[in-house]
């Protein structure tokens, strides 16, 4: 009788470690798949798609509330020159998890001169949704 209630606990003790192993694998997998179609949003914004080094890459979680999650994807990108200089830009995506599975990501806001807004309204953004607590 004892072997049997050993064998049924090692039996649930194992399906459970499974199931939590399949949980915590799920936002990693959702997480990495946002952060490709992010870069790959990234590099058709600009010049020389191929010409670009992410780096200093960070992910905030903003908004939690009536089953939606409001994040944020930031960071900075190298974007090579033509004469071996490169300029660095810093980026804010706007990333939208909805209950049901369905993602939303916005275009992403570039720091450069030709942008739609000017460096005062990006700082204020970045300083809003990308600064650490």
């Amino acid at each position: 009788m004892k072997t049997i209630h050993l064998f049924l606990l090692m039996g649930l003790t194992i399906m459970t470690v499974y199931i939590f192993g399949l949980l915590i694998n799920v936002p990693s997998t959702l997480n990495s798949e946002i952060e490709s179609k992010a870069k790959e949003l990234l590099r058709s914004s600009t010049d020389n798609p191929k010409l670009i080094n992410f780096d200093d890459w960070h992910y905030h979680l903003v908004n939690s509330k009536n089953n939606k999650k409001v994040s944020f994807y930031c960071g900075t990108f190298y974007e090579e020159e033509g004469n071996g200089k490169s300029s660095r830009k810093r980026f804010i995506i706007k990333i939208t998890l909805l209950s049901y599975g369905y993602i939303r990501i916005s275009m992403p806001t570039i720091e450069q001169p030709t942008d739609s807004i000017t460096k005062k309204e990006f700082n204020y953004l970045w300083n809003k949704n990308c600064k650490q607590v």
